[in-house]
């Protein structure tokens, strides 16, 4: 990864434990920055002095199809986080 420049993009190619969506529906996952290290430093230092509790529900992996329509029908309050 250190190798890979900003702004490229890192393909791993390989036959195992894939999801469909993303092996043959050709999808890619990508992360994103919101902010600078400081700028979560400060969330982070906020938030625990504020005792905000984050709104999430976790999933197995395995129901990835499951969670993307309820998304879709809105049947999720927040945040939902697949977990391997």
């Amino acid at each position: 990864i250190k190798s890979v420049k900003k702004g490229g993009t890192v393909v791993i190619a390989t036959v195992g434990k894939i999801p469909n969506f993303l092996a043959f529906e050709e999808k890619t996952v990508r992360g994103t920055l919101i902010g600078s290290m400081k700028d979560m430093e400060k969330v982070i230092e906020i938030a625990g002095k504020n005792n905000f509790k984050v709104v999430t529900e976790s999933f197995p992996l395995e129901e990835a199809n499951e969670v993307l329509e309820r998304l879709k029908n809105s049947d999720i309050e927040a945040r939902a986080v697949l977990i391997p």
